[in-house]
């Protein structure tokens, strides 16, 4: 019997879920699926693996954003971040020119 895995917890998510705190080992899951527990094993892995790339998914903005566009984007940021730091580094300096001058 060949099941996907997506099948299997589809047909078995009753059976898995209240045994989750025993000791059952594997062989003994596979056993109660009615698969061999190498079977298991790979589905597992499987869902292992999905579980790590959806999580680390990054949107993929596709054919409709050009280099160009990238890049003009990057310049623009590129900008943004140095006006960002001059204005940092006018209140740092706004800051110790008034705790020198206030006391």
């Amino acid at each position: 019997m060949n099941q996907s895995c997506e099948q299997l917890l589809e047909n078995v998510s009753g059976k898995l879920l209240p045994d989750q705190s025993t000791t059952k080992t594997q062989a003994q899951f596979a056993d109660k699926l009615g698969v061999h527990p190498s079977q298991l094993q790979r589905w597992r892995r499987e869902w292992i693996m999905a579980k790590k790339a959806s999580d680390k998914a990054v949107e993929n903005t596709g054919p409709e954003k050009s280099l160009q566009d990238l890049e003009r984007e990057n310049a623009r940021l590129k900008k943004l971040l140095e006006r960002k730091e001059l204005e940092n580094e006018i209140l740092k300096k706004a800051q110790e020119y008034f705790a020198k001058h206030s006391k």
